[in-house]
């Protein structure tokens, strides 16, 4: 019987043109009938590929963050991480984006524990010194004249988190910016017009920034805004969320799970 099921399913990839009459069952024995989803073939996660079945959330309140993962047309929330984001003493930079973006996705899991969260943090270094947000105009312009002329690291951690499973997913993504030789009245102009206080470097690169550079080297730009998509997307795919599925497909899962549920419970009033 449970063969013949698998191949129905899987030739139509439908479970409504099947009905118990077409399977001729019969009464069995009570212990016959402990079976589940897997056991049958009937988990719509068989059937169909598997789409985002937990809720996404974005460990971030950072506005460049959220615009970046919007490219990706997924359905997500946002939330606070709320950590302590001070530097361990000794720790490298890639070492401290890593685990801070960890520990961003796993404070929030507390209050979101049925959701794949996304944290992420980045630092810039130059001269093989760890620069933050300058959160001063001041700041802004000491650090902008640090890096005229130069060419600077920027190091973004990510981490992929299933609050559900308890599994985590963390890189680091390095990027490389060559910078122009830049004039003490161009600094002060460049932050005085942007004004990129809360941007690690002190500048955006997404806006009058992009004037600052002489040069780019990396694997994704995206993540010099502070989010790497192309990491994220293979991420998500390992958590089999595919970044492709159309509204319709979802649509059509859901219909999916529906009918193999009120089958399974069909075929058990007959044992």
């Amino acid at each position: 019987m449970f063969a013949n099921i698998h191949r129905n399913v899987s030739r139509d990839n439908k479970l409504s043109v099947i009905t118990a009459q077409q399977l001729r069952i019969q009464k069995i024995p009570p212990k016959a009938c402990e079976f589940s989803y897997d056991s049958v073939n009937l988990n719509p996660n068989h059937l169909y590929p598997k789409l985002m079945t937990q809720p996404l959330l974005l460990a971030s309140t950072s506005p460049f963050r959220k615009a970046l993962l919007e490219k990706l047309s997924l359905p997500f929330e946002t939330a606070d991480p709320q950590t302590d984001e001070t530097v361990l003493d000794n720790e490298s930079a890639q070492d401290l984006v890593c685990r801070l973006a960890e520990l961003k996705a796993k404070a929030c899991a507390s209050r979101y524990p049925e959701h794949v969260i996304i944290g992420s943090d980045q630092v810039c270094v130059i001269d093989g010194k760890i620069l933050g947000k300058p959160h001063t105009v001041e700041n802004a312009c000491l650090q902008l004249k640090a890096a005229s002329g130069k060419t600077i690291t920027f190091y973004t951690g990510l981490c992929l988190y299933n609050a559900k499973t308890n599994q985590a997913q963390v890189i680091c993504e390095p990027f490389h910016v060559h910078f122009k030789s830049l004039t003490e009245q161009q600094i002060q102009n460049y932050v005085e017009k942007e004004q990129p206080l809360y941007c690690a470097g002190s500048f955006k690169s997404e806006g009058l920034g992009i004037a600052l550079f002489d040069k780019l080297e990396g694997r994704d730009p995206n993540t010099l805004v502070g989010l790497p998509l192309i990491a994220l997307t293979e991420m998500l795919a390992n958590e089999g969320i595919s970044v492709f599925v159309t509204d319709k497909s979802r649509s059509d899962n859901k219909k999916a799970s529906i009918i193999a549920r009120l089958l399974v419970l069909h075929l058990t009033q007959f044992c």
